[in-house]
């Protein structure tokens, strides 16, 4: 078996049998959005990527597709949007504190609600982020498949 026969055995078997975060990697480390490394095996890569069936790049779509939508938490933002303001709420009530009377009896509550209002935050953007980057890695495959397909 030729280099270029295992390398597109590899790539099949990854593209429908890897695990979404194992998949990312690969598609980071095989794919990347910028390259830089030799051009010319990136386009090595390409071609392999040619060489695959129809079946097998409209199946690799379809599962980087669920994965784009799995990962994409735009339509959320509404739901969101009320978690956010209730769990405000909730940490206003729980350190008793009145945004609009800060005087000096509350202003450590008001502290205190200050910072875990930037935590709770924080700790949402955290995981938005780190999901939209696996949402958007995965649309980079699927539009270089879609490519070469189209390119077939």
């Amino acid at each position: 078996m030729s280099a270029d026969e295992y390398y597109k055995k590899y790539l099949e078997e990854s593209l429908i049998k890897l695990k979404t975060p194992e998949l990312i990697k690969f598609i980071k480390r095989e794919f990347p959005e910028e390259v830089n490394y030799n051009h010319e095996v990136h386009q090595k890569k390409i071609e392999i990527l040619k060489s695959l069936s129809t079946t097998d790049l409209s199946a690799a779509i379809a599962r980087l597709s669920r994965i784009e939508r799995k990962f994409d938490h735009t339509k959320l933002w509404t739901i969101g949007a009320v978690f956010i303001g209730t769990a405000l709420v909730n940490l206003q009530i729980l350190f008793k504190v009145n945004l609009t009377k800060i005087s000096e009896e509350n202003y450590i509550n008001c502290l205190l609600y200050g910072i875990a209002a930037l935590t709770v935050c924080y700790i949402m953007y955290r995981g938005i982020r780190k999901d939209k980057k696996i949402s958007d890695t995965a649309a980079y495959l699927k539009d270089l498949i879609e490519q070469v397909k189209s390119d077939k």
